[in-house]
Parts: structure tokens; sequence; C-alpha cells
């Protein structure tokens, strides 16, 4: 019984962890599509977007955080409806 509660415990924490630091990616790559020029094309805004979340979707999969698939793949959406939401801020 006691292992089990440390096996929780340890999972909850990973989680928890890689929603912070993927949270906080998230925020820095708003800053990088805000810091670009205005000339920057979508392609590039997609491509870090996807290599962003590939490389911690990858990482939480590792390590055998199941959920961290599951908010890795909100963070994608997030961000491509962020880098939408720029798009038409960009262009008005």
């Amino acid at each position: 019984m006691k292992k089990m509660n440390m096996d929780r415990i340890q999972l909850i924490a990973k989680t928890t962890y890689f929603c912070a630091v993927g949270g906080f990616a998230l925020w820095f790559a708003f800053y990088l599509m805000t810091a670009l020029p205005v000339d920057a094309s979508m392609l590039t805004l997609s491509i870090f977007a996807f290599i962003y979340t590939f490389i911690w979707a990858l990482v939480v999969g590792l390590l055998g955080v199941t959920l961290g698939y599951v908010v890795a793949a909100l963070s994608f959406l997030f961000a491509i409806i962020m880098e939408w939401g720029y798009g038409l801020y960009k262009r008005t």
C-alpha cells in the first residue's frame, strides 16, 4: 500500500513539473511570436510550435507520464489558435 502511494505522488509531481515547464515554454513561444518581425511567415511559427510540442511530448513520454501527451496535444492546439489570432492581428 505504501509503495502505491509513493508511485502516485511521483506521478503527480512529474506531471505538475512538466505542466509548469510546458506552460513556461508556451509563454516563451508566444513571446517569440510577438517579437518576430511583421513579415514572418505563418509557416515559420508553425514549425516553432511543432518542434516545441514534439520535443516536449517526447521527453514527457520517455519519463512515462501519460498525461503529458494530453497536455502537449492541448498546448499544441493552443499554440495553433494563438498563431491564427496573431496572424489575424498582424493583418489588421
